[in-house]
């Protein structure tokens, strides 16, 4: 939600990110649309997509302390353990896709690159799964 550009959609928990290989076209006043320079990687795309949010998942399995992770101690009848859970915000939430993905400004609004920049949701599931594991089984709810 923190990013700079807003999605073509106008709805900021759409996922944005912007193709890393296109820079402004020098040969027009706008710079629109960009060009394509390939293996020279435009530091504007990371700096104003979501693209730059989503490594978090990637720590999640192994850091706790992430902010959609957090510990719950006390357990009825169990002493102090810790429990950790998925905390989903509607106010933070992400729009479920990615059509927005490695758009170039003044060309596409998203292309299937947007994929690549996705990646590491993959391991959000991994997350998810470790969080049952440590819940004994015991199916997690969307309170959990």
């Amino acid at each position: 939600m923190d990013k700079i550009q807003i999605p073509p959609s106008g709805d900021k928990h759409d996922y944005l990110s912007q193709a890393p290989y296109f820079w402004p076209n020098p040969n027009t006043t706008n710079g629109l649309p960009y060009i394509n320079r390939d293996g020279q990687r435009n530091p504007e795309a990371g700096n104003s997509s979501d693209a730059r949010n989503l490594p978090l998942s990637v720590t999640m399995p192994t850091h706790w302390h992430s902010p959609i992770i957090f510990p719950a101690t006390k357990i009825r009848g169990q002493g102090r353990r810790i429990r950790p859970r998925l905390v989903f915000e509607p106010g933070t939430r992400m729009n479920p896709n990615l059509k927005y993905g490695q758009g170039i400004p003044g060309g596409v609004e998203g292309r299937p690159m947007g994929l690549i920049t996705a990646r590491c949701l993959a391991d959000l599931v991994d997350a998810i799964g470790l969080l049952a594991a440590q819940n004994h089984g015991r199916r997690m709810t969307s309170r959990e």
